[in-house]
Parts: C-alpha cells; structure tokens; sequence
C-alpha cells in the first residue's frame, strides 16, 4: 500500500474518531468489515480514561471504532512525557498497524519514534506535525455537526 494511500486511511479513522466523540445522537450502526488480519490500533493518552474531558472522548472514540469496524484496539493513559517514546516503541515492536498519541505535546517524540519504525503508521490527536509515516489532525473543539 502506499504513502499517501497509508495516510489516506488514517485520515479516515481520526474523521471517524473525532465524529465519534461529537455525535449529538449518541447512536450509532453497527458497521462490521471483514478483513485479514485484524487491524490493530493503539492509542496513548497522557491523562486518565476517566477524565471528563479530552482522554475520555478520545477512548470512548477508540471503543466506538473498535465497535463499528472490527478492529483491534489497546491504550495506555497516563503515560508520561518521559514514557511516550518507550510506550510507543513497544506497541510498534509488538505489530500495531496505527499508534495514536493523543496529545499535541507527543508531537515530537511520535515524529521521532516514527522514524524507527517505517513501516508502521503513527498519528498525532490534534497535532501540527506530519512525516512519512506520520499523520497529524487538527480541529475545532466548538463545532458540533
């Protein structure tokens, strides 16, 4: 698959994400896709699940796409600006197809640990920053569609 198609479907993911985290309903189909193998995502949260806040619609966005396309999905919160790179590091190494920092301050060490990693995808929640296998998204916490 290429670079741009790589970034393409991530890009789709965080659009799902993010509608997911501001769905006025609260209702959702249940889309199941078949494929093979199960794409694996992870997602790092720098606070707790439970936060009442950015966390907590950022994993309730996770489970609602674990939910809606069959996907396997793991997190790790409360991770510290001295574990990022370590935590990062080790869902790479153990096959994840996405790894999401969900943070604006992992920008730097998502760039850098991407870099080691190639052939994995990373993504940044509302990031500034992109590479290779990189993608950053951005948006507006005020709109609600």
């Amino acid at each position: 698959m290429s670079t741009i198609m790589k970034k393409l479907m991530i890009c789709g993911l965080f659009i799902l994400a993010a509608a997911a985290c501001i769905s006025a309903s609260g209702q959702s189909e249940s889309v199941k896709t078949v494929e093979e193998p199960q794409t694996k995502i992870a997602v790092v949260f720098p606070g707790s699940i439970k936060d009442l806040g950015w966390n907590q619609d950022g994993y309730e966005a996770l489970n609602e796409a674990e939910a809606r396309y069959d996907i396997f999905t793991s997190f790790q919160e409360n991770v510290s600006a001295g574990e990022i790179k370590d935590v990062l590091r080790s869902y790479a190494a153990d096959g994840y197809d996405l790894i999401i920092g969900h943070d604006t301050y992992f920008a730097d060490p998502v760039i850098e640990v991407a870099a080691e990693f190639p052939d994995t995808m990373f993504g940044i929640s509302f990031g500034w920053k992109s590479a290779e296998n990189v993608v950053a998204l951005s948006s507006t916490n005020w709109q609600n569609t």
